[in-house]
């Protein structure tokens, strides 16, 4: 695998190709490099039921040495061992997440924190197996999302995909509309639970990311506005039987609503044309 990492560094600026489709393809079409992806495909096959998180942090550490040149690897190898690679590379992501410190300090940051070389890594090779195998890789989101909410769970794995999903607008479009749906009384009684002890500042890190994901998200935009206004009602308006929701949960919802009106009204008001009729203008969420 390291062998491979070279020389797809080395001879990077050689072979003119355009595209990871185009590069995975030549470098398959060369007899040695074949060769040893071989090897190293079996040699995995081999390893991977009974170490596999070794075998994805060995590949998660090629790929941030050798990025983002050995793209195609991970392209080929992901795309053989699926299932697998998807887990892993969620759980090696995480625990590298968890592992560099502050979770909202790098989700404040906007963009991959330096401080977590995995975490663009992996946004990278879900983000290539994402055409073939995108209803895997939500499932597999949806299901960390709801496992991290369990009493003993580590308390970075809401803001680890939360972070995922700032990189990669695709990922956040893949499971925004199911996340929505599932998230009944007793999930955000959880969500309030796992965040209201936090410190004021990693709160609002939090909801200034949240605010930046909705309005990137134009896929559901209309159900997750809606599902934020049902649930910051008071109690007193809405009466459904079984809705017993934590005050804090409706008070967070409500923050949530006055940040996005808030944030449109900038966007609106932050044109750069003075007259609506004056041509293109910037994207308004929703």
């Amino acid at each position: 695998m390291e062998l491979l990492g070279q020389l797809s560094s080395k001879y990077s600026g050689r072979h003119g190709a355009r595209g990871l489709n185009e590069l995975l393809q030549l470098w398959m079409s060369c007899e040695a490099t074949r060769t040893l992806m071989d090897i190293y495909a079996q040699c995995l096959a081999a390893l991977i039921a009974s170490c596999p998180d070794a075998c994805v942090d060995a590949l998660l550490d090629t790929s941030v040495q050798h990025s983002p040149h050995f793209d195609w690897v991970v392209a080929h190898i992901g795309g053989s061992f699926p299932g697998t690679i998807i887990s892993r590379v969620l759980s090696c992501g995480l625990k590298d997440f968890c592992a560099h410190g502050d979770a909202a300090a790098a989700a404040a940051g906007g963009g991959a924190d330096k401080r977590v070389p995995k975490l663009a890594s992996v946004v990278g090779i879900l983000g290539h197996l994402a055409s073939r195998h995108g209803a895997s890789i939500k499932q597999e989101l949806l299901r960390m999302f709801h496992e991290g909410l369990a009493p003993g769970q580590h308390k970075g794995t809401v803001p680890f995909l939360l972070q995922l999903a700032l990189m990669s607008p695709p990922l956040l479009g893949t499971v925004a509309a199911e996340l929505v749906e599932s998230l009944k009384p007793s999930v955000l009684n959880q969500l309030h639970q796992r965040f209201s002890p936090l410190p004021r500042d990693e709160l609002d890190s939090t909801v200034a990311l949240l605010v930046r994901l909705i309005c990137q998200t134009s896929a559901g935009a209309f159900r997750t506005l809606q599902f934020l206004l049902d649930t910051a009602m008071p109690a007193s308006v809405i009466t459904q039987p079984g809705l017993a929701l934590h005050d804090g949960v409706r008070e967070a919802c409500d923050r949530l609503v006055a940040l996005l009106l808030l944030q449109l009204q900038k966007s609106v008001h932050n044109r750069p044309s003075a007259s609506l009729a004056d041509g293109p203008q910037r994207c308004v969420p929703f």
